[in-house]
């Protein structure tokens, strides 16, 4: 894994896996809405739920 990236408003952090991305972006967004970002590879995981 890779060091996070940080400006003001902005962090990135780069994981191995979907379900990783999605359970530090639940943890951090708290009772915010979580948006994943990617190309086509990462749609196609998340509609085959992988």
């Amino acid at each position: 894994m890779r060091e996070p990236k940080e400006n003001g408003s902005l962090s990135i952090t780069f994981v191995d896996t979907i379900e990783a991305a999605i359970q530090q972006a639940k943890q951090a967004a708290g009772e915010k809405d979580v948006t994943v970002v990617g190309g086509p590879n990462v749609r196609q995981r998340l509609l085959i739920g992988s």
